[in-house]
């Protein structure tokens, strides 16, 4: 009778702690920040020979981590005198924004001006591994 009090008692403390311990699961990669900026010279609409050095900022988006912006399939992020700077992955919105204020200060420090939408002509741009994240 003692020896079977004394293996349920070992037994209570073993589940004891065994619920004190963390469980280790498979961690799920999580939502990330990210965002791009697209920057170099643009054709005006009515003049196809004169540029101008612009640059355009795009929203911030919450995706899940691998997303890229480009100019073709094959990934490039240079095109001839335009380019394309990735910004992310961040976890939090604040510092995505940060970084992105930054990089555009840095563009207009060197004498970059906002696009206007119906004076400068723009590429496309493509965008891999958009995955909806909730």
């Amino acid at each position: 009778m003692i020896k079977i009090f004394k293996y349920m008692i070992i037994s209570a403390m073993c589940l004891v702690l065994m619920s004190l311990t963390p469980v280790i699961k498979n961690p799920k990669p999580g939502c990330k920040y990210y965002t791009f900026v697209w920057y170099g010279k643009a054709h005006l609409t009515s003049n196809v020979r004169a540029t101008e050095n612009v640059y355009k900022e795009f929203n911030i988006i919450k995706t899940k981590p691998g997303y890229m912006a480009a100019f073709n399939d094959y990934r490039s992020v240079s095109n001839g005198e335009q380019k394309i700077i990735n910004i992310g992955p961040f976890d939090t919105e604040s510092v995505c924004y940060t970084e992105k204020r930054r990089i555009i200060t840095d563009l207009e420090n060197k004498g970059y001006k906002p696009r206007e939408q119906y004076k400068h002509m723009m590429p496309a741009i493509l965008e891999f591994d958009y995955q909806e994240c909730n």
